[in-house]
Order: C-alpha cells, then sequence, then structure tokens
C-alpha cells in the first residue's frame, strides 16, 4: 500500500505498473462457511474435492496452522488453556513427527510441552473443547470423507516458498481468524496470502468464508489490486496511518511486570510532547518475560522540520539504551 501511494505521489519512479487488475485464467469462487452439523469441510467443498478425484486432479488443501487445534477453552470459566511461560494459548497436538498418537499441548514460542490435562488448569472443570482449524484436524476429516484419496495435499504457509508446486485445485477452508490479529497491515498481509495461493492453481481456487460482506476477499480472489488499495488507503488516512505516518514503536520486556509498568510510565512521561500510545504486546508474555510497546505516530512534516526531527531523534537517543526502538516497524503490536 506504501508503495502504490509513493509512485502514485511521484515519490519514487518504477516501470512497473502497481495498479490494475492480475489477471488470471484461474476460476475464482467464494462459498458461504456453513454446514449442519459443523464440519470444516462443508458439502459444497466436499462435492468439489469429490469431482476432483473423480477426475484424477491434484488438489491442494491451505490449512494455515500447525497441529490440531489452534487454542482450547474451558466451556465453564471459558478460560484458553495458556502456557506457563507465554501469555498464548498453547497448540493442542494429536501426533509427533513420526505419525504417532498421541495427545500433548506445544507452545509455539517457547517450545514448552506438556500432557493435555484433564481437567480445566483455572477452575478444575472437566469441560474442556478444543478449537480452530489446525493441519492434523483438516487431515482427519478429509481421512473420513476420502478415505482413499491420493491426490489431495494439505499444507501451510511454506508450500508457498516452492514456486514449481502447481495444483488444479487450491482450496481454503478459512482465513477468517487472521481479522482477529490487531494489526493495521492485516488486509494487506491476506490480500498477499490469497494472490499468492492463487498463482499455485491451475483451474481453480476456492475460498470458504462466513465473512462473505467483505469485499477483500473478492478482491484478491479477482486480483482487483486497484479497487483494494482505494479502499485501504482510504482507511489509512482516517486512522493516520501509513503512508500518512511514520510510526516508531518502542519495546522493552521484563519479567518484573511492576517494574515494567514504571519504566513505561517514565517514557509516556518523556515522549508526551509526541502523543505516545502505550499498551501491552499482542504476545504479553513470552518465556517468562513481559512485554510492552509504546507507538509513535509521527507526521512527516514534523520530521521534515530540521528543529522537530533533531528533537524527536534527541529523545529516541535518550531512550535507546533501555528501549528497544524500530522506525517503520512490520507489526505494530
Amino acid at each position: 500500500i506504501e508503495t502504490i501511494y509513493r509512485v502514485e505521489n511521484s515519490l519514487i519512479e518504477t516501470n512497473i505498473s502497481q495498479t490494475g487488475r492480475i489477471q488470471s485464467q484461474v476460476e475464482a469462487k467464494i462459498i458461504e462457511a456453513k454446514s449442519t452439523p459443523f464440519s470444516w469441510i462443508t458439502k459444497e467443498f466436499a462435492d468439489e474435492i469429490e469431482e476432483s478425484i473423480f477426475n484424477d486432479l491434484r488438489v491442494l488443501l491451505f490449512v494455515n496452522r500447525k497441529g490440531y487445534s489452534p487454542f482450547t477453552l474451558c466451556q465453564d470459566c471459558s478460560k484458553p488453556q495458556l502456557c506457563p511461560n507465554c501469555s498464548l494459548p498453547l497448540v493442542l497436538y494429536k501426533k509427533d513427527r513420526d505419525e504417532t498418537k498421541i495427545r500433548k499441548f506445544v507452545c509455539h514460542h517457547c517450545l514448552h510441552e506438556q500432557n493435555v490435562p484433564h481437567t480445566c488448569a483455572y477452575c478444575g472443570s472437566w469441560k474442556l473443547k478444543d478449537f480452530g482449524l489446525g493441519i492434523e484436524k483438516a487431515e482427519e476429516e478429509i481421512k473420513k470423507l476420502f478415505p482413499k484419496a491420493k491426490n489431495i495435499t494439505i499444507a501451510t504457509e511454506q508450500i508457498l516458498s516452492d514456486s514449481e508446486l502447481i495444483f488444479d485445485l487450491v482450496m481454503i477452508p478459512s482465513l477468517d481468524y487472521l481479522f482477529t490479529i490487531p494489526d493495521f497491515r492485516i488486509n494487506e498481509t491476506v490480500f498477499r496470502l490469497i494472490t499468492g495461493l492463487k498463482t499455485r492453481a491451475r483451474k481453480k481456487i476456492i475460498l470458504q468464508t462466513r465473512l462473505l460482506e467483505n469485499k477483500l476477499f473478492e478482491y484478491a480472489m479477482s486480483g482487483n489490486v486497484s479497487s483494494f488499495y482505494q479502499d485501504e488507503i482510504k482507511s489509512r488516512e482516517a486512522l493516520s496511518y501509513p503512508p500518512f505516518s511514520i510510526l516508531i514503536k518502542l519495546s522493552r520486556e521484563d519479567k518484573n511486570l511492576s517494574a515494567l509498568e514504571t519504566e513505561e510510565k517514565k517514557a509516556i512521561k518523556f515522549l508526551g510532547e509526541f502523543s505516545p500510545q502505550a499498551f501491552p504486546a499482542y504476545r504479553q508474555k513470552i518465556r517468562n518475560q513481559f512485554r510492552w510497546n509504546i507507538l509513535l505516530k509521527i507526521e512527516p512534516v514534523l520530521i521534515e522540520s530540521k528543529i522537530g526531527g533533531e528533537r524527536l531523534r534527541s529523545v529516541l537517543e535518550q531512550l535507546s539504551g533501555m528501549w528497544h526502538i524500530s522506525v517503520d516497524p512490520n507489526s505494530i503490536i
């Protein structure tokens, strides 16, 4: 988005068209993720797979989460089962690398492993239920429906690293969960992911969603870069996100949450003239370290001003020994 903006406003030059439509002969189809009883492989999805099996076509089922289920909730107290070292949901696995059947929880950040408990870690209830779609669960459902199929590949985003892997049909059970990530670039991430998967399809790509009203899916599936850009740039301008501001993120970690909060208050006071916004990191605790962020949205005119730019630089230099400072960070969370 930022690159297209800079090209359109003659801030950078390129011989490559940044907008328009990505041309493709691949059929793109969006269907509603709706089935009774609930299944990640809806009847319409299953019909497409069955037809592909009959015609001996190669099928890719894209599931961008490892394990069986990405989180487990207690149905009594509603709390997710979290890693004891990180403030992150434990991922349920039902088999190991040797395909041996197991049941274990794994933290994908600190790699902590533990047996799956019979009761909730918070209230002691036995009503634990796994939610979300992992690659193991997708494989389980496919084997139940098509036990003899040998032309179905189930893979995560790693498959995009091999440009020579092409499938007749690419199927995406769901990307809706990505919109729960509070990052202003998430729409761009989803758009890029879908268009990348479309390049792996020879004949057809099908996306299943509960968010049929979200135009982003329509734009990505049809390769409509221009409309996506126009919607996204309006949203960025309204919220003063890049390219209409320069983001500076200050991050800090500490095992002592109280000490971290004290340092955050000091930094906020020191940065007061730049309207700082402080918040715990999206992954608030990793490997027993609490994490905190401070975000500055700086107007480009301030950086261009010699006095303003020097003042900002001076303030940041005084904090650099205590806080990690990132200008134009890949993520603000």
